[in-house]
């Protein structure tokens, strides 16, 4: 979503129809944020996400903790 504060519940309730649970929407945000934060964090500290922790590591383990 390129404009995350236009969320509603009307989303909500489209992801709900679609079959999302609001485990599954928890997630989605946790996963969302954590990005934010990652990508934030190696723009201002001049570090790439492609090394070992990033894109390879995710393909290889996925999302989970």
């Amino acid at each position: 979503m390129l404009r995350p504060q236009e969320l509603s519940v009307a989303d909500v309730r489209r992801a709900h129809a679609a079959g999302a649970s609001d485990e599954d929407l928890r997630d989605a945000i946790y996963t969302c944020t954590l990005f934010q934060v990652m990508s934030r964090l190696a723009d201002s500290l001049n570090f790439s996400l492609d090394g070992p922790t990033g894109g390879p590591f995710l393909a290889r383990f996925g999302y989970r903790l």
